[in-house]
């Protein structure tokens, strides 16, 4: 049984669609009967844009039973003070958490991100596709230097400020060493910022992606792997 629930319990999908689901499901494993939570992975945690389809916020402390989870994925989420219980208390309680994935997140400041990744110091994997912000302060917060993503190894960049998070990559004495990236829908004044990191990664990076288009059929894609 044990291993049953592993297997099809691994992973969580849930959407805005159907919320007297979400909080079915919730309330299940949350119940003294249930014993899928420790074998929870993964979490997809999809709101919608409207206010009616925003429930995240709502459910934070729930979701925080998930404690084993090493991959989550947000999309659309709408994250617009500092002190966002996101960040205070939901981040926090994923103590293996090893990869993140935000999609097409909304954002006060920049520096809401970087507190994101403050909150994550095992992150292995982080994702960044359509995400959004309202004003460009991020130079004051912790840099780096004081909480180092010593153990990231990939870096994705979709339709992003991939000039802000490059630059706050490179602010810190040690770069993480990553192994792999990839920049998709890469602008013309984002080259020169993306060519500093790649000189910076020159002797960790093993496998290198990038490109104009969002895939590989676009005709301005690079990829490769050092042999």
């Amino acid at each position: 049984m044990a291993r049953s629930r592993h297997h099809h319990f691994e992973h969580v999908y849930l959407t805005y669609e159907d919320h007297g689901r979400i909080r079915a499901f919730l309330t299940l494993s949350d119940s003294v009967l249930s014993t899928i939570t420790p074998h929870i992975r993964s979490l997809h945690l999809v709101e919608g844009r409207a206010p009616s389809e925003r429930w995240l916020n709502d459910h934070l402390m729930d979701l925080a039973m998930f404690s084993a989870v090493e991959s989550l994925t947000i999309e659309n989420a709408t994250i617009a003070h500092l002190d966002s219980p996101i960040m205070t208390t939901f981040l926090p309680s994923f103590r293996m958490l090893r990869e993140l994935h935000l999609l097409q997140p909304y954002f006060r400041s920049f520096a809401q991100l970087v507190n994101i990744f403050v909150a994550c110091p095992l992150l292995e994997r982080i994702s960044l596709d359509d995400f959004h912000y309202w004003n460009l302060i991020y130079h004051q917060y912790p840099s780096i230097n004081e909480h180092p993503l010593r153990h990231l190894k990939t870096l994705e960049l979709g339709v992003c400020d991939k000039v802000a998070v490059i630059d706050w990559l490179l602010a810190g004495d040690k770069v993480p060493a990553l192994t792999k990236f990839r920049a998709t829908v890469l602008t013309p004044h984002q080259i020169a910022p993306t060519g500093a990191l790649l000189h910076t990664l020159r002797s960790s990076l093993e496998h290198l992606e990038i490109g104009s288009g969002r895939d590989h059929q676009d005709s301005a894609y690079f990829s490769g792997t050092r042999n």
